[in-house]
This record gives structure tokens, C-alpha cells and sequence, in this order.
């Protein structure tokens, strides 16, 4: 039997990966409210993370992009 919310789950962050990459004009890079919604946290969260080094960020000056190939990592180190 299928783990429908499993199924669901991933649904979801496929059609977030999709809409955000299309927005972009960096593929593959997504700005703080891209990449919370993508790990369905809050922005304060991933600031917390990007702070204590949980999560990779490119910066330039105050931009701060994350690059989803390394969401993806970090969601597979966390998966449970």
C-alpha cells in the first residue's frame, strides 16, 4: 500500500521546485521565501539554520540565494 502522504509531500515540493526555478533568472537558486517554502519552514528558521551553518547560502552583500540541489541535501540528512 502506498504512504499517500509521503506521495503528497513530494507533489508538493516538486511543483514548488518547478514554479520557483521558473521565476528565477539564476536556475537552481532561490531567494529566503523560495527556500522556507520549499522545506515548508518559517523564514526565521532558516535564518537560524544559514546562522549555525546548517544550511548553505550564496550572499552578496545582502542577497542571500540557496541553491536547491543543497536543500535537497540537507532534507535527505534529515529525512527520518
Amino acid at each position: 500500500m502506498h504512504d499517500f502522504g509521503n506521495l503528497f509531500e513530494e507533489a508538493i515540493r516538486r511543483s514548488v521546485r518547478e514554479a520557483v526555478q521558473e521565476g528565477m533568472k539564476h536556475r537552481g537558486l532561490v531567494d529566503v521565501d523560495g527556500a522556507a517554502a520549499y522545506l515548508q519552514l518559517s523564514r526565521s528558521t532558516l535564518f537560524e539554520m544559514l546562522g549555525n551553518g546548517e544550511v548553505k547560502a550564496v550572499r552578496r552583500g545582502r542577497l542571500v540565494r540557496f541553491d536547491l540541489n543543497d536543500l535537497d541535501d540537507w532534507a535527505r540528512l534529515h529525512k527520518g
